[in-house]
Order: C-alpha cells, then sequence, then structure tokens
C-alpha cells in the first residue's frame, strides 16, 4: 500500500491505517500521508495490532514500512506487534489529543512495543504498550 492520503476532518477513527493482519504476511507500505484534526484519530498508523483483542496477541510479519508522514493524531505512528520487517524514514509530528482508550495522557509522535527480530527500527520512540483489555504502559 503506498502513496495515499488519509484524512480525517469530521468523525473518529480507531486509526488511519494499519499494517499488519497476524493471519498474513509480507507488504511495504511506504509514501503515504496520514493527518488529523483534534482528537479524530487514536492511531495515525499502526504496525501490529496489539491493541485489538480479536488479533489474540498475534504479531504482523515481515513488513517493510517506510517514507510516510502522519500528523496530528493522538499517537501519529505505533509499533505494537511486529516480528520481522523494518521501520525506517517516518516524518511524525503534532500529536495531539487524549482520544484512546484506555491511555490517558498517550499523545506521542512515535511509539514501540513488541517488536521483536526487527531492523533497523527508527530511532526517537517511546515504550509504550497498547494491550487490548489494559491499560497502556509506559516508560521514557
Amino acid at each position: 500500500m503506498y502513496r495515499n492520503t488519509i484524512t480525517h476532518s469530521y468523525q473518529y477513527a480507531f486509526a488511519g491505517l494499519v499494517v499488519g493482519d497476524p493471519t498474513r504476511s509480507g507488504g511495504e507500505f511506504s509514501d503515504n500521508l496520514v493527518s488529523s484534526g483534534y482528537d479524530l484519530l487514536g492511531f495515525g498508523i499502526i504496525v501490529g495490532c496489539h491493541p485489538w483483542s480479536q488479533c489474540g496477541g498475534g504479531y504482523a510479519s515481515d513488513v517493510a514500512v517506510y517514507n510516510n508522514v502522519s500528523s496530528g493524531a493522538v499517537v501519529n505512528f505505533a509499533v505494537d506487534g511486529l516480528n520481522g520487517g523494518s521501520i525506517r524514514n517516518h516524518t511524525m509530528r503534532f500529536a495531539q489529543g487524549s482520544r484512546l482508550p484506555n491511555c490517558p495522557g498517550a499523545a506521542a509522535d512515535y511509539t514501540v512495543a513488541h517488536a521483536i527480530n526487527v531492523g533497523p527500527l527508527q530511532t526517537g520512540y517511546v515504550v509504550r504498550i497498547f494491550d487490548a483489555g489494559s491499560p497502556c504502559n509506559s516508560s521514557r
């Protein structure tokens, strides 16, 4: 999936772009532009699906995610549930709002949790776990 523009200006959505169905493997996600009005996207882009109970703790695998831009979401770019692949060259800015279930004060440009066998992984993230049904957990 590449070269898409996803804009949320009027209605809330949990995520603008989700990468990683744990029943499938591989894929390239690049050059996408995701933007959000205040509190209209929980995640701009999320790689992995740990925040959803339907995933049952599964991991996305072997995806290449690069050169995307995300702005204005509560969490602009998150990795949570990835086994193999690469995360690089993203632009994330203007994280805002608080509309993310079970996670008060979650606003962040870039978060990572549950990532194994990944390389390279873009630097500059905050560790934050978004497991379904649990309060988010973070460390800086």
